[in-house]
């Protein structure tokens, strides 16, 4: 998953969106993206925490399952900004 973040944050980071050529939707979604994407490197970094390893096996379980899914809401939205070109 690391490697999609860096790719996923990357591109939208780098894509000159200018609030000037976007409609206000579009604008949200880019928003949207860049806040998602902060959520899954926070979540990612505490992964790799004592705390986190000192979890029960269950609730671990459920933080790999958001992850899982945040990441696909955040493929989901990069697609969107793709097709806004």
């Amino acid at each position: 998953m690391a490697s999609f973040r860096r790719e996923s944050l990357s591109i939208v980071n780098k894509q000159s969106w200018s609030g000037d050529n976007m409609l206000p939707h579009q604008e949200r979604v880019v928003q949207e993206k860049k806040e998602l994407d902060e959520k899954i490197k926070k979540l990612d970094l505490f992964m790799n925490t004592d705390t986190y390893k000192a979890l029960d096996r269950e609730e671990r379980d459920r933080l790999v399952s958001q992850q899982y899914h945040m990441v696909g809401y955040s493929r989901a939205l990069m697609g969107r900004i793709a097709a806004f070109n």
